[in-house]
């Protein structure tokens, strides 16, 4: 399968997912002088979460 831009492209795997039941994030993007040359589109689950989330007033947790 092709698409004639980036922007196609991701709209049809941002639709794609949310038909079948995933969300999806940007991962990687690789660039040049000319513009970008990959971009990789992953269900939003996959790998390790760098949010850091409050659990009390004074205490963290980073997942």
């Amino acid at each position: 399968m092709s698409f004639k831009t980036l922007e196609d492209a991701e709209n049809f795997y941002y639709r794609y997912a949310g038909r079948t039941g995933f969300s999806v994030r940007k991962s990687t993007t690789s660039s040049n002088s000319q513009g970008i040359t990959r971009r990789s589109l992953v269900c939003s689950k996959q790998g390790k979460s760098n949010a850091i989330i409050p659990t009390s007033s004074n205490s963290f947790i980073k997942k």
